[in-house]
């Protein structure tokens, strides 16, 4: 195959995963695929052909657990003030990530870009899922780079005593 045929097959290949669409990157794909000679329609028919709606799922998760959870005093464990539901809901999300992470993944989806995503410098200065993202090193220590960067800037942020020196419970 030529350098064309497998630049047309990559694209082809991103247009086809599921829910494509939903991507950030969703636009340089569609580009990309016609660039390399990919008709315009065909992108718009892989792109409804590949949508699974996870997106939606994780919405209609996020109702089930709003709606049949325990009201939030029962939630603790303390029968004290309670976590709210935003925090059963973090919690069941990050229970799903430790679940399903794969470093390998996680790093070959975010090393495309030159830029470390918005979303992620946010969850590095963000208590919460700084937890999430020091148990995920900790089970995968040297696996991901993109990890180890994390737990740089959140070691930088939090100075030696916090969130690695807490071992990250959340």
């Amino acid at each position: 195959a030529t350098s064309a045929e497998s630049a047309l097959a990559l694209a082809t290949r991103r247009l086809e995963a599921a829910d494509a669409v939903m991507r950030g990157d969703v636009m340089e794909n569609i580009a990309s695929f016609i660039k390399c000679g990919g008709n315009p329609a065909e992108a718009v028919v892989k792109l409804h052909a590949s949508y699974v709606g996870y997106a939606a799922m994780a919405g209609l998760v996020a109702e089930w657990i709003a709606d049949f959870a325990p009201p939030p005093k029962e939630l603790d464990g303390n029968g004290g003030g309670g976590a709210t539901v935003d925090q059963v809901l973090v919690r069941a999300l990050n229970g799903m990530v430790r679940a399903r992470f794969d470093a390998g993944v996680f790093d070959a989806n975010l090393t495309k870009s030159s830029e470390m995503p918005r979303w992620l410098k946010l969850m590095c200065e963000d208590p919460e899922h700084q937890k999430l993202l020091v148990s995920l090193y900790a089970a995968n220590p040297g696996a991901s780079k993109i990890l180890k960067y994390c737990m740089e800037l959140i070691h930088k942020k939090q100075g030696a005593s916090g969130a690695l020196a807490a071992g990250g419970n959340g």
